[in-house]
Protein backbone atom coordinates (compact mmCIF):
# COMPACT_ATOMS: atom_id res chain seq x y z
CA UNK A 1 0.00 0.00 0.00
CA UNK A 2 2.91 2.59 0.30
CA UNK A 3 6.74 2.41 -0.39
CA UNK A 4 7.72 1.28 2.95
CA UNK A 5 5.98 -1.78 2.30
CA UNK A 6 8.03 -2.69 -0.86
CA UNK A 7 10.77 -2.65 1.01
CA UNK A 8 9.29 -5.46 3.47
CA UNK A 9 9.35 -8.97 2.98
CA UNK A 10 9.26 -12.60 4.67
CA UNK A 11 12.26 -14.41 5.18
CA UNK A 12 11.12 -18.43 6.12
CA UNK A 13 14.71 -20.83 6.18
CA UNK A 14 15.83 -20.06 2.44
CA UNK A 15 13.02 -19.14 0.73
CA UNK A 16 12.25 -15.21 0.71
CA UNK A 17 8.58 -13.83 -0.07
CA UNK A 18 7.28 -10.83 -0.86
CA UNK A 19 3.42 -11.47 -0.22
CA UNK A 20 1.77 -12.98 2.83
CA UNK A 21 -0.66 -14.48 0.31
CA UNK A 22 2.23 -16.57 -0.90
CA UNK A 23 3.80 -17.68 2.36
CA UNK A 24 0.37 -18.59 3.97
CA UNK A 25 -0.37 -20.52 0.99
CA UNK A 26 2.90 -21.89 0.22
CA UNK A 27 4.30 -22.27 4.14
CA UNK A 28 1.45 -22.22 6.86
CA UNK A 29 -1.22 -23.76 4.40
CA UNK A 30 -0.19 -25.66 1.68
CA UNK A 31 -3.17 -28.16 1.68
CA UNK A 32 -5.71 -25.56 1.21
CA UNK A 33 -5.19 -24.25 -2.22
CA UNK A 34 -6.89 -27.39 -3.66
CA UNK A 35 -10.37 -26.08 -2.18
CA UNK A 36 -9.92 -23.05 -3.34
CA UNK A 37 -11.91 -21.63 -6.81
CA UNK A 38 -9.28 -21.85 -9.58
CA UNK A 39 -12.29 -20.63 -12.44
CA UNK A 40 -12.10 -17.32 -14.41
CA UNK A 41 -12.28 -14.33 -11.95
CA UNK A 42 -12.73 -11.96 -15.18
CA UNK A 43 -16.31 -11.00 -14.57
CA UNK A 44 -16.44 -11.21 -10.90
CA UNK A 45 -16.66 -8.47 -8.74
CA UNK A 46 -15.56 -8.34 -4.87
CA UNK A 47 -17.42 -5.53 -3.19
CA UNK A 48 -14.53 -3.47 -1.11
CA UNK A 49 -15.73 -2.63 2.40
CA UNK A 50 -15.13 1.52 2.42
CA UNK A 51 -14.86 1.40 5.94
CA UNK A 52 -12.58 -0.95 6.50
CA UNK A 53 -8.79 -0.54 5.70
CA UNK A 54 -7.93 -2.77 2.52
CA UNK A 55 -5.27 -4.69 1.76
CA UNK A 56 -4.62 -4.53 5.67
CA UNK A 57 -4.36 -8.31 7.34
CA UNK A 58 -5.00 -8.65 11.13
CA UNK A 59 -2.44 -10.87 12.80
CA UNK A 60 -2.88 -13.18 15.61
CA UNK A 61 0.92 -14.20 17.02
CA UNK A 62 2.45 -16.72 19.92
CA UNK A 63 5.94 -15.74 20.64
CA UNK A 64 7.27 -18.60 23.45
CA UNK A 65 11.03 -17.81 24.56
CA UNK A 66 13.17 -20.26 26.74
CA UNK A 67 12.80 -19.74 30.36
CA UNK A 68 15.73 -17.79 31.53
CA UNK A 69 14.86 -15.39 28.91
CA UNK A 70 14.12 -11.98 30.26
CA UNK A 71 11.40 -10.03 28.31
CA UNK A 72 11.65 -6.13 28.27
CA UNK A 73 9.45 -3.44 26.69
CA UNK A 74 11.16 -3.30 23.47
CA UNK A 75 10.45 -7.16 22.84
CA UNK A 76 6.78 -6.19 24.39
CA UNK A 77 6.78 -3.35 21.84
CA UNK A 78 8.45 -5.47 18.93
CA UNK A 79 6.18 -7.87 19.68
CA UNK A 80 3.16 -5.61 19.29
CA UNK A 81 4.19 -3.97 16.00
CA UNK A 82 5.53 -7.11 14.25
CA UNK A 83 8.65 -5.89 13.89
CA UNK A 84 11.17 -7.72 11.98
CA UNK A 85 14.25 -7.63 11.05
CA UNK A 86 16.59 -4.85 9.13
CA UNK A 87 18.15 -5.60 6.29
CA UNK A 88 21.55 -6.12 8.44
CA UNK A 89 19.79 -8.81 9.99
CA UNK A 90 19.41 -7.08 13.58
CA UNK A 91 15.87 -6.98 15.75
CA UNK A 92 14.38 -3.65 14.24
CA UNK A 93 12.20 -0.93 16.06
CA UNK A 94 9.67 0.85 15.00
CA UNK A 95 10.67 3.47 17.31
CA UNK A 96 13.43 5.20 19.04
CA UNK A 97 12.07 6.70 22.09
CA UNK A 98 12.15 4.76 25.04
CA UNK A 99 10.26 6.86 26.76
CA UNK A 100 7.04 6.06 23.75
CA UNK A 101 7.96 2.42 24.03
CA UNK A 102 7.56 2.88 27.78
CA UNK A 103 4.37 4.04 27.59
CA UNK A 104 2.87 2.46 24.77
CA UNK A 105 4.11 -1.16 26.03
CA UNK A 106 2.21 -0.23 29.63
CA UNK A 107 -0.89 0.74 27.76
CA UNK A 108 -1.77 -2.10 25.72
CA UNK A 109 0.47 -4.85 27.64
CA UNK A 110 -1.92 -7.01 29.72
CA UNK A 111 0.71 -7.83 32.55
CA UNK A 112 -1.64 -10.27 34.75
CA UNK A 113 0.96 -12.90 34.50
CA UNK A 114 4.15 -10.44 33.89
CA UNK A 115 6.98 -11.26 34.07
CA UNK A 116 6.41 -14.27 32.44
CA UNK A 117 3.64 -13.28 30.37
CA UNK A 118 2.32 -10.72 28.11
CA UNK A 119 -0.52 -10.46 25.75
CA UNK A 120 -0.52 -7.30 23.73
CA UNK A 121 -3.41 -6.19 21.94
CA UNK A 122 -2.62 -3.94 18.77
CA UNK A 123 -5.13 -2.22 15.79
CA UNK A 124 -3.12 -4.74 13.55
CA UNK A 125 -2.31 -7.40 15.97
CA UNK A 126 -3.02 -9.55 18.67
CA UNK A 127 0.00 -10.87 20.35
CA UNK A 128 1.40 -13.24 23.32
CA UNK A 129 4.38 -13.52 24.51
CA UNK A 130 5.88 -15.95 27.44
CA UNK A 131 8.81 -17.87 28.92
CA UNK A 132 7.22 -20.04 30.66
CA UNK A 133 8.05 -24.10 30.30
CA UNK A 134 6.99 -25.86 27.15
CA UNK A 135 3.62 -27.37 29.04
CA UNK A 136 2.70 -24.16 30.28
CA UNK A 137 3.50 -22.31 26.58
CA UNK A 138 1.26 -25.25 25.14
CA UNK A 139 -1.82 -23.87 27.78
CA UNK A 140 -1.26 -20.39 26.78
CA UNK A 141 -1.09 -21.02 23.44
CA UNK A 142 -4.61 -23.42 22.97
CA UNK A 143 -6.47 -20.36 25.15
CA UNK A 144 -4.49 -18.24 22.70
CA UNK A 145 -5.82 -19.94 19.80
CA UNK A 146 -8.91 -20.81 21.42
CA UNK A 147 -11.42 -18.64 23.84
CA UNK A 148 -9.23 -15.87 23.13
CA UNK A 149 -9.39 -16.21 19.79
CA UNK A 150 -13.06 -16.13 19.43
CA UNK A 151 -13.16 -13.04 21.53
CA UNK A 152 -11.00 -11.34 18.41
CA UNK A 153 -13.47 -12.67 16.21
CA UNK A 154 -16.51 -11.58 17.98
CA UNK A 155 -14.66 -7.86 18.38
CA UNK A 156 -13.82 -7.79 14.50
CA UNK A 157 -17.25 -8.25 14.12
CA UNK A 158 -18.74 -5.62 15.86
CA UNK A 159 -16.30 -2.96 14.42
CA UNK A 160 -17.06 -3.96 11.01
CA UNK A 161 -20.98 -4.64 11.72
CA UNK A 162 -20.58 -0.68 13.93
CA UNK A 163 -19.06 0.73 10.85
CA UNK A 164 -21.24 -0.66 8.07
CA UNK A 165 -24.36 0.78 10.05
CA UNK A 166 -22.10 4.25 10.34
CA UNK A 167 -21.76 4.07 6.52
CA UNK A 168 -25.10 3.15 5.91
CA UNK A 169 -26.52 6.04 7.86
CA UNK A 170 -24.08 8.68 5.85
CA UNK A 171 -25.72 7.41 3.03
CA UNK A 172 -29.55 7.52 3.69
CA UNK A 173 -31.27 10.32 2.28
CA UNK A 174 -34.04 10.94 4.94
CA UNK A 175 -36.63 12.44 3.06
CA UNK A 176 -36.19 9.96 0.02
CA UNK A 177 -35.73 6.27 1.82
CA UNK A 178 -37.96 5.96 4.77
CA UNK A 179 -37.68 2.35 3.90
CA UNK A 180 -34.03 1.94 4.43
CA UNK A 181 -34.57 4.34 7.81
CA UNK A 182 -36.74 1.92 9.05
CA UNK A 183 -34.50 -1.04 8.03
CA UNK A 184 -31.58 0.92 9.29
CA UNK A 185 -33.60 1.29 12.67
CA UNK A 186 -34.32 -2.61 12.90
CA UNK A 187 -30.81 -3.29 12.13
CA UNK A 188 -29.32 -1.58 14.93
CA UNK A 189 -31.78 -2.41 17.12
CA UNK A 190 -31.59 -6.32 16.79
CA UNK A 191 -27.46 -5.39 16.59
CA UNK A 192 -27.81 -4.26 20.24
CA UNK A 193 -30.16 -6.76 21.45
CA UNK A 194 -28.78 -10.23 20.05
CA UNK A 195 -24.68 -9.23 19.55
CA UNK A 196 -23.32 -6.43 21.51
CA UNK A 197 -22.68 -7.68 25.00
CA UNK A 198 -19.75 -8.22 27.45
CA UNK A 199 -20.89 -11.66 29.13
CA UNK A 200 -19.23 -13.85 26.26
CA UNK A 201 -16.42 -15.11 28.89
CA UNK A 202 -16.91 -17.21 32.07
CA UNK A 203 -13.37 -16.34 33.79
CA UNK A 204 -12.39 -12.88 34.67
CA UNK A 205 -8.83 -12.95 32.57
CA UNK A 206 -11.22 -14.16 29.28
CA UNK A 207 -13.42 -11.25 30.26
CA UNK A 208 -10.40 -8.31 30.60
CA UNK A 209 -8.81 -9.57 27.43
CA UNK A 210 -12.11 -9.20 25.78
CA UNK A 211 -12.36 -5.89 27.17
CA UNK A 212 -9.12 -4.88 26.40
CA UNK A 213 -9.56 -5.85 22.59
CA UNK A 214 -12.96 -3.70 22.91
CA UNK A 215 -11.28 -0.91 24.10
CA UNK A 216 -8.32 -0.69 21.13
CA UNK A 217 -10.63 -0.78 18.81
CA UNK A 218 -13.07 2.03 19.55
CA UNK A 219 -16.15 -0.03 19.65
CA UNK A 220 -17.60 1.63 23.04
CA UNK A 221 -17.10 4.66 21.32
CA UNK A 222 -18.65 3.34 17.86
CA UNK A 223 -21.78 1.64 19.46
CA UNK A 224 -21.90 5.35 21.68
CA UNK A 225 -22.40 7.18 17.62
CA UNK A 226 -24.93 4.08 16.27
CA UNK A 227 -27.41 4.58 19.62
CA UNK A 228 -27.05 8.15 19.17
CA UNK A 229 -27.72 7.49 15.49
CA UNK A 230 -30.55 5.59 16.36
CA UNK A 231 -32.16 7.74 18.95
CA UNK A 232 -31.98 10.51 15.89
CA UNK A 233 -33.42 8.04 13.45
CA UNK A 234 -36.41 7.30 16.10
CA UNK A 235 -37.02 11.15 16.55
CA UNK A 236 -36.94 11.77 12.72
CA UNK A 237 -39.72 8.98 12.13
CA UNK A 238 -41.72 10.18 14.86
CA UNK A 239 -41.59 13.89 13.31
CA UNK A 240 -41.95 12.39 9.93
CA UNK A 241 -44.89 9.97 10.85
CA UNK A 242 -46.68 13.07 12.99
CA UNK A 243 -46.28 15.51 9.69
CA UNK A 244 -47.40 12.87 7.82
CA UNK A 245 -50.47 12.02 9.71
CA UNK A 246 -51.58 15.60 10.14
CA UNK A 247 -51.35 16.11 6.27
CA UNK A 248 -53.57 13.45 5.55
CA UNK A 249 -55.79 14.13 8.15
CA UNK A 250 -55.90 17.75 6.69
CA UNK A 251 -56.45 16.32 3.17
CA UNK A 252 -59.47 14.33 4.65
CA UNK A 253 -60.84 17.40 6.57
CA UNK A 254 -61.06 19.13 3.44
CA UNK A 255 -62.60 16.44 1.56
CA UNK A 256 -65.10 15.85 4.25
CA UNK A 257 -66.15 19.53 4.39
CA UNK A 258 -66.38 20.04 0.72
CA UNK A 259 -68.54 16.66 0.37
CA UNK A 260 -70.90 18.09 3.40
CA UNK A 261 -71.31 21.57 1.41
CA UNK A 262 -71.96 19.74 -2.16
CA UNK A 263 -73.62 16.77 -0.99
CA UNK A 264 -72.43 14.32 -3.02
CA UNK A 265 -75.90 13.39 -3.70
CA UNK A 266 -75.37 15.74 -6.66
CA UNK A 267 -73.90 13.10 -9.31
CA UNK A 268 -73.69 9.95 -6.78
CA UNK A 269 -77.06 8.94 -8.54
CA UNK A 270 -76.33 9.11 -11.79
CA UNK A 271 -72.98 6.37 -10.83
CA UNK A 272 -75.14 3.57 -9.97
CA UNK A 273 -75.85 0.96 -11.97
CA UNK A 274 -74.56 1.63 -16.43
CA UNK A 275 -72.83 5.18 -16.36
CA UNK A 276 -74.88 7.60 -18.34
CA UNK A 277 -71.85 9.39 -19.75
CA UNK A 278 -74.52 11.56 -21.96
CA UNK A 279 -75.92 12.73 -19.00
CA UNK A 280 -72.75 14.07 -17.52
CA UNK A 281 -72.63 16.44 -20.54
CA UNK A 282 -75.35 18.68 -19.23
CA UNK A 283 -73.61 18.78 -15.51
CA UNK A 284 -72.81 22.47 -14.21
CA UNK A 285 -69.77 23.66 -12.63
CA UNK A 286 -70.46 22.22 -9.26
CA UNK A 287 -71.91 19.17 -10.59
CA UNK A 288 -68.88 18.63 -12.13
CA UNK A 289 -66.57 19.36 -8.89
CA UNK A 290 -68.50 17.13 -6.79
CA UNK A 291 -68.13 14.65 -9.57
CA UNK A 292 -64.39 15.47 -9.58
CA UNK A 293 -63.70 15.24 -5.86
CA UNK A 294 -65.82 11.71 -5.29
CA UNK A 295 -63.45 10.19 -7.69
CA UNK A 296 -60.67 11.46 -6.32
CA UNK A 297 -61.65 10.65 -2.52
CA UNK A 298 -62.50 7.00 -3.95
CA UNK A 299 -58.92 7.02 -5.63
CA UNK A 300 -57.11 8.21 -1.91
CA UNK A 301 -59.08 5.78 -0.16
CA UNK A 302 -58.00 2.66 -2.08
CA UNK A 303 -54.36 4.09 -2.24
CA UNK A 304 -54.25 4.54 1.51
CA UNK A 305 -55.87 0.97 1.65
CA UNK A 306 -53.04 -0.52 -0.75
CA UNK A 307 -50.15 1.65 1.20
CA UNK A 308 -51.34 -0.09 4.65
CA UNK A 309 -51.51 -3.42 3.73
CA UNK A 310 -48.34 -3.58 2.10
CA UNK A 311 -46.59 -2.01 4.89
CA UNK A 312 -48.44 -4.38 6.97
CA UNK A 313 -47.59 -7.39 4.87
CA UNK A 314 -43.45 -5.87 4.41
CA UNK A 315 -43.80 -5.53 8.53
CA UNK A 316 -44.68 -9.04 8.82
CA UNK A 317 -41.72 -10.57 6.71
CA UNK A 318 -39.37 -9.23 9.28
Amino acid sequence: MNKQDDESYIQYNDLTFKESESFIFHILGPNTSAFLDHGRLDKVYFEKLPFFLDECMYVACFYSLVEDSEISLVDIYRAARIDGLNKEGKPFIGATNLNYIKSYSELHAYDRWGPDTYFITDENAFSCITKQSHAVAVKIANKMYGEYYYGLLLNLFHKIVLLKISNQYSQVRLEQNQGKIEELIRSITDFSAKYYFIEVVSQSQGKEIFLQLRKFYGNDELFVEVKRTLNDLFEYQSNYTNKRASYLLRILTIYTVISGIYGMNQVIEDLKGPISWRKMQDYSVFQYFALIVALSGILIGISLAVDSLRQLIKKRKY
